[in-house]
């Protein structure tokens, strides 16, 4: 029996949703003149209880806000998930160079991420 309650804990954890947290998105008043920016290395973010989320470089992303974490930031090139027991298509919270976190619209909700720089540069307009 003692097993059988050992082998169910550790099923659950494998499952378990990553913490999740209520924020409030601050979107850019001028979303639509925003600059675009250009990630020039790849970057694997890690989320507690979540698989690995590999941004690809060369993408191009827009600051669509911001949250008490830091800035949000979008990309049409990829699709950004979280993949835990469910999945959670979501944008990247960025601050101080690194990335802290996800951010997810659906439900307003933060998951804060292990952090890691990102380089992310103004892309020349063409």
């Amino acid at each position: 029996m003692r097993l059988g309650t050992i082998a169910l804990c550790v099923l659950a954890s494998a499952c378990a949703t990553p913490a999740m947290s209520p924020a409030n998105l601050a979107p850019d008043a001028n979303f639509t003149a925003a600059p675009a920016y250009r990630l020039a290395a790849p970057v694997t973010i890690k989320a507690s209880a979540a698989g690995n989320q590999t941004l690809r470089a060369d993408t191009t992303w827009m600051r669509v806000g911001s949250i008490a974490h830091g800035d949000v930031f979008h990309t049409k090139d990829q699709i950004v998930i979280i993949d835990s027991f469910n999945v959670f298509e979501a944008d990247i919270v960025v601050k101080d160079g690194k990335v802290v976190g996800y951010f997810i619209p659906v439900g307003s909700r933060f998951v804060v991420a292990q952090p890691v720089a990102i380089n992310l540069a103004i892309k020349d307009p063409q």
